[in-house]
């Protein structure tokens, strides 16, 4: 559970990393997890989910998915090993002022529920955006 709102790219084209916007609560998490459990990682997964919270960045126009500068910035950290290759389910609870990463080893299932709809988008800020 990490506070809203989630990371964003500080440019479409790169990566997110430690000192990307919105990252340093996520960034502070994935240590600490590390921290308490050193042999427990990086994570090896293959699946995630994330329960949004009030903010989910509309970055598909940007080229990416709002998950995948959570993951970046978790594997920035040693927290998981990106596989290159995961499945991910993502939902929104409007009310909360936090969200909620979930990574597994399972492979995906037609009995999990899928994706929910996500019922409110937040625009990026223009600074980004890119050029």
């Amino acid at each position: 559970m990490v506070p809203d709102p989630p990371p964003l790219r500080e440019h479409p084209g790169r990566s997110a990393g430690r000192g990307s916007p919105y990252a340093a609560a996520l960034m502070r998490a994935g240590e600490a997890a590390r921290e308490a459990h050193p042999d427990a990682f990086p994570f090896e997964f293959t699946g995630m989910t994330v329960r949004y919270g009030r903010t989910v960045w509309n970055v598909d126009v940007l080229g990416y998915q709002p998950d995948h500068a959570i993951l970046e910035v978790l594997a920035n950290v040693g927290a998981v090993w990106d596989p290159e290759a995961w499945w991910s389910y993502a939902s929104q609870d409007r009310d909360a002022d936090y969200y909620v990463v979930t990574f597994t080893s399972e492979d995906a299932s037609s009995d999990r529920p899928g994706p929910s709809p996500i019922t409110a988008w937040t625009e990026v800020p223009a600074e980004f955006r890119g050029s």
